[in-house]
Parts: C-alpha cells; sequence; structure tokens
C-alpha cells in the first residue's frame, strides 16, 4: 500500500488477470480479496485451470497462501509436477502468526499437498526437519540456499548516507537490509551490537527496511534502552541504488533470524 511501490502495484491493478511484463518477466496478476485469511483469490480456481496444463513445472513458494495451494491442487490433477518452497513459513516462529487461520488451512490443504508435491525445495537444515516431522519422504527434500547475485558496478553513489546524518569517514558500519519483522531477529543483532559498540566506537548499525509501526516502536525501545541512540540508523525503505551503496561501503552484512 506504500506510495513507494504505487507504480507497479497500479500496473498490477489495472492488469488483473491480463498477462504483462515486468524488468523483462510475463507477469499474470491474480486478484486476492481477504489479504488476512491465506490471500484468498475468488479467481484462482478458474485461471489455474487455463494456465496450469501449459507449463512442465510449477513452483509453489511459501506454504499458507491460497493461490499456492489452490495451484498445487490443479497442478496435480492435470499430472503436472509441482516443487514446495516453504521459505520459513514452517518454523515455530512463522507458525505462531495467524495461528488460527493457518490451523484452519492445515485442515483443508496441507495434507493433500505434502502427499501430492513431486519435491521440496528447502534453504537450511531447520526446513528440511520441520518437512520430515511432518512425514515428507527425504528423497522428495532439497537443499538449496539461497545465493548472492554480484554486481561489479562501479561508481554506485547516493544520498543515503547524507539522509542518515552519517559521515563514512569517521565511521564504519555494519548494515541489515530486510523487512523488519519479528521473525527476522533484529533483538537479537542490537544486543549483539551492544557488546561490539563497547569495543569498537567507531562502528554504526545501519538498519534498512520497512515494517509494522509496533515492531518498529519495539526495536526501538530496545535500542533506547541499551543506550545505543547515536550509534544505530533506521533508514525506512531503500532505494536499489541505495541498497548497492550500503552494501558496497559497509564493512559488514548480517542477516540474522530466530
Amino acid at each position: 500500500k506504500s506510495d513507494l511501490y504505487s507504480p507497479i502495484r497500479q500496473k498490477l491493478i489495472q492488469n488483473a488477470s491480463h498477462e504483462i511484463e515486468i524488468d523483462g518477466l510475463k507477469i499474470l496478476p491474480i486478484h486476492c480479496i481477504l489479504s488476512r485469511f491465506g490471500m484468498y483469490c475468488p479467481s484462482a480456481n478458474s485461471i489455474g485451470k487455463k494456465i496450469i496444463k501449459n507449463f512442465d513445472v510449477v513452483y509453489i513458494t511459501n506454504w499458507y497462501y491460497h493461490l499456492g495451494m489452490t495451484m498445487s491442487k490443479i497442478a496435480h490433477k492435470f499430472n503436472v509436477p509441482f516443487i514446495v518452497g516453504p521459505m520459513a513459513s514452517l518454523q515455530k516462529e512463522g507458525k505462531k502468526i495467524k495461528k488460527r487461520q493457518k490451523f484452519v488451512l492445515d485442515q483443508i490443504y496441507t495434507k493433500k499437498m505434502l502427499q501430492n508435491a513431486n519435491a521440496f525445495h528447502c534453504v537450511g537444515n531447520q526446513e528440511k526437519k520441520s518437512l520430515l516431522k511432518l512425514g515428507v519422504t527425504p528423497n522428495k527434500i532439497h537443499i538449496i540456499n539461497n545465493g548472492i547475485v554480484r554486481t561489479d558496478k562501479k561508481n554506485i553513489s547516493s544520498k543515503i548516507f547524507e539522509r542518515i546524518n552519517l559521515d563514512i569517514k569517521k565511521y564504519s558500519f555494519i548494515v541489515t537490509v530486510g523487512r523488519i519483522d519479528k521473525k527476522k531477529g533484529l533483538d537479537i543483532l542490537i544486543k549483539s551490537f551492544a557488546l561490539i559498540s563497547k569495543k569498537n566506537r567507531n562502528v554504526v548499525l545501519i538498519i534498512a527496511g520497512t515494517g509494522t509501526d509496533e515492531y518498529i516502536q519495539q526495536i526501538n525501545n530496545l535500542v533506547k534502552k541499551l543506550d545505543l541512540n547515536t550509534k544505530v540508523r533506521f533508514t525506512g525503505f531503500v532505494s536499489e541504488k541505495e541498497k548497492l551503496h550500503l552494501f558496497k561501503t559497509a564493512k559488514l552484512f548480517v542477516l540474522t533470524s530466530h
């Protein structure tokens, strides 16, 4: 809903159920009407029956959303192999979010999805353990960790450091980039940084990304409690150019998670 995403969002809304192209990729926007209940899509079933048989394979990313569950069901019906990548949605912390809705979805879809999936793509061993607990056959599970696309672009610059009032000639910085969410474990990073900061007074922590106001306030309160007000900088949303500039200039990039 953010204005920062409005150009892409408007393009998607204006072309619901019609194929468009974004950054060279063909996209079929499918509108959902109930974001709080598995992103419910009324047209998912009819669209799925039209398009799924034209594909060689279907990849379902994440677990708890109506579109993915519907498409996996249709793929099985048309004998099109489908792969499921849980993307942390089966982890303990992830399961706590919208617990009741997920319980209902489990009763309707999960058992069939587990039985019918041709393969499961896990990012790390924790996801594999979650699937094994659910009774998935080990030979269906494949661990492929997230890759990194390196960029050799030179002379990347932006006004990100002016925006957060940081003199990078005077200070080194650690950066984390991503959604500011409880399951991301930013509390772990901030408590760790408090220890680092005592020994390295010229190091700053930059937290780039957006999240819920409530959780951002919790993180801010922790920063104040640990007396890190001058050492932790929140950027809010960062553009692609600003993100690359942060990566290029940072002393260290940290990705945390519970």
